[in-house]
């Protein structure tokens, strides 16, 4: 299996959704040319733990990371040799203890990791700084389960929900600031009360626009954020993908495109894994 990054200029996709015929998709035209080669060299000391870790964001002030381990789990390590500068914080069910963390991004507006509590349903804030970690604010939830989160500010969190009637969210210390209803497909027998569309979210800062990628169909969204209001701006399917409903859930082609394994929003560039 390879994966394949693929790179789009974010103007190229402000246009409308390609045809569709009955459930197959076309797909957009071939993206422009891109080639690059990356790098890498294996660190010196060991980043990742026993049991594995979560994954790796860069801030200015290292890599910072969740590892699966039962103290200091909350880190922050040289970018250069991967060793610990700094590590805070236990599992547990006590205060400021964690019970099953995940990093969610780091984001240079406010110098704050996110990183969601899935057994304490919380969405916890930190801001990073040269002396480690210092909680900002705990979220809890409630009512809904969480796909996937990006953090907007000190106060505000955007959250793409699961189950059940998936939904993108903006989420605030007080709870739900502005909602509306997510939807790849439209087809009235498909079950959103039991099911949902994995998807991946980031976002545009400079420009206030949420982007949502399906991991399991080659879908793109295009939402604004702006003033707290989710406002839809396009979606698009990507790659040729064609789908029957069966009990209440789409099943695609067997030759279908799969979606994407992550997505990364930069000022100029948004970045796509996708596997074939």
């Amino acid at each position: 299996m390879r994966a394949i990054i693929l790179l789009a200029i974010l103007f190229l996709f402000f246009s409308c959704r390609p045809y569709q015929a009955d459930n197959e998709f076309s797909g957009s035209s071939k993206f422009d040319s891109h080639t690059d080669t990356l790098y890498g060299e294996y660190l010196p000391t060991t980043v990742i733990s026993k049991r594995g870790t979560d994954k790796l964001y860069v801030s200015p002030y290292g890599l910072l990371t969740i590892a699966e381990i039962s103290k200091n789990i909350v880190q922050i390590r040289d970018t250069a040799s991967g060793r610990i500068l700094k590590a805070q914080y236990n599992m547990g069910k006590g205060p400021e203890e964690l019970i099953i963390p995940i990093g969610k991004g780091y984001n240079p507006d406010n110098n704050s990791f996110c990183v969601w509590d899935l057994g304490k349903r919380c969405i916890n804030l930190y801001r990073v700084s040269d002396d480690g970690f210092s909680l900002i604010r705990s979220n809890q939830y409630s009512g809904f389960s969480i796909n996937d989160i990006v953090n907007i500010s000190d106060t505000t969190d955007l959250i793409i929900t699961a189950i059940p009637n998936q939904q993108l969210l903006i989420y605030g210390n007080n709870g739900i600031i502005d909602l509306v209803p997510f939807r790849i497909l439209d087809e009235p027998d498909l079950d959103y009360a039991n099911r949902y569309f994995s998807c991946w979210i980031d976002i545009l800062r400079k420009d206030q626009i949420l982007f949502v990628a399906g991991t399991s169909i080659p879908y793109l969204a295009a939402y604004s954020y702006a003033n707290n209001k989710l406002v839809k701006l396009w979606d698009k399917m990507l790659l040729e993908f064609g789908y029957v409903v069966k009990n209440n859930w789409w099943v695609p082609y067997k030759n279908s495109n799969i979606g994407f394994d992550d997505i990364c929003v930069t000022d100029n560039y948004l970045y796509l894994t996708h596997y074939e």
